[in-house]
């Protein structure tokens, strides 16, 4: 059975007054404030693995006296059930090909001692939601505890693909049904990997990357997850969905966005200067009309943060900055928003264009590791060949590329 955030909670409850420990002593030590601790002490905030790795050793524990393992039998039980529901929306033909170039991924980071120092995202722990509120909810406390981490502030994220890749998570396309948007799976001989469907807009993608990233952080015990149009009601679907809205587009950035074109506050701003024996004042008035949100300032928010149109609306809802009818009323509105990015270039009037969202990251590191594995003498000629062919690369064009690299492994052409 998973731990929940109310037993993990009382653990470190428990191992802080074992050591009488204050909280307060305790909460300056972690980086946090005492209200902070009494939240994750009680179940209510998440909790990282950083976080949880300083509390072990202040409190003199094993990380693991805080964590309870998973059954390994319902694990596999679990992820042969996910499997064959996937099998039936992903060509076999597709997906074999793809576990297979990530299993021998694993095997040349093993060859090449990579693997000891490889280091993963850190891991949020918190219970499953049991209501769509909570999912939300936690979505959101999530989503702003990652941007605090990666100090992001309110920034755009203009390349989440970089982002994710750069922290070791193995990022790729691969054509599948398309209801489904992506696929999370997380395995010791996989790694910690996203399948994004290609047939998908780019600003799809974004929404996707950022969606599976949550299921990265919080749900990497689960194996595999597949999300779809029809596993948009599970609640665990519905947190990723809150974090991947509140990740991409932040509650602080988006106020610093419209305050930075003079759609918020008062439409009348009074100054006055003391010190002088006859105080200025000034009165400065706007019409309501001019701090209105329109649908170009909508626009111009949307092409900040690189998402989709309904992703931003929601949002914009989601933050209380329009109402439910605007909201529907602007939803209606896709392609007027649309045909406004093409009319002053921000967006490619080739659809086909607009669609392709590619991760060559992937590739090139597979690449580079085989070949590295190849100069090591840890991989024979053949080994290599075999390897590059499965990102396309041919002989003649392998042969051309090791006459022009300083390797001295056996096997190397002349």
């Amino acid at each position: 059975m998973a731990l929940t955030g109310k037993e993990l909670g009382l653990r470190i409850k428990s191992a802080r007054e074992s050591r009488q420990i204050t909280q307060e002593a305790a909460a300056k030590k972690l980086g946090i404030s005492r209200v902070a601790l009494t939240l994750i002490e009680g179940g209510k905030r998440p909790v990282n693995t950083m976080q949880l790795e300083k509390l072990a050793d202040m409190y003199g524990r094993r990380l693991e006296d805080f964590l309870v393992a998973e059954d390994k039998a319902e694990k596999m039980a679990l992820r042969f059930r996910m499997a064959e529901e996937l099998m039936k929306k992903v060509d076999k033909s597709i997906f074999e090909p793809v576990i297979k170039m990530l299993k021998e991924y694993t095997q040349l980071e093993k060859l090449l001692s990579l693997d000891a120092k490889y280091r993963h995202p850190v891991k949020y722990e918190f219970p499953e939601p049991t209501t769509v509120w909570d999912a939300i909810k936690a979505g959101q406390e999530i989503a702003e505890s990652e941007r605090q981490r990666l100090l992001l502030g309110g920034r755009p994220i203009k390349d989440i693909a970089g982002l994710l890749e750069i922290q070791g998570i193995r990022l790729l396309d691969m054509a599948m049904d398309t209801d489904i948007s992506g696929l999370f799976m997380c395995d010791e001989e996989t790694g910690l990997t996203i399948l994004a469907n290609p047939k998908h807009h780019a600003f799809r993608h974004a929404f996707t990357l950022a969606h599976e990233y949550c299921h990265v952080l919080v749900d990497r015990d689960r194996s595999l997850l597949v999300s779809s149009g029809k596993s948009g009601k599970d609640l665990v679907e519905v947190r990723a969905n809150a974090f991947a809205a509140a990740f991409l587009l932040p509650k602080a950035g988006v106020q610093e966005f419209f305050e930075s074109i003079g759609k918020t506050g008062s439409t009348r701003t009074f100054l006055a200067i003391g010190g002088a024996k006859e105080p200025h004042e000034a009165e400065q008035r706007r019409t309501a009309t001019s701090i209105a949100i329109r649908l170009y300032d909508i626009v111009h928010l949307q092409h900040h943060y690189g998402v989709s149109w309904n992703a931003t609306v929601y949002r914009l809802q989601n933050l209380g900055i329009i109402t439910k009818d605007k909201c529907e009323e602007l939803l209606s509105k896709g392609e007027e928003a649309k045909a406004l990015r093409r009319l002053i270039k921000i967006d490619s009037s080739d659809s086909e264009k607009d669609k392709k969202f590619e991760t060559h990251d992937f590739n090139m590191r597979f690449f580079c590791l085989a070949v590295d594995a190849f100069c090591q003498e840890l991989i024979s000629h053949s080994r290599l060949k075999e390897l590059v062919s499965m990102i396309g690369i041919g002989e003649p064009a392998l042969e051309q590329m090791l006459k022009t690299i300083e390797c001295n492994a056996k096997g190397t052409v002349n």
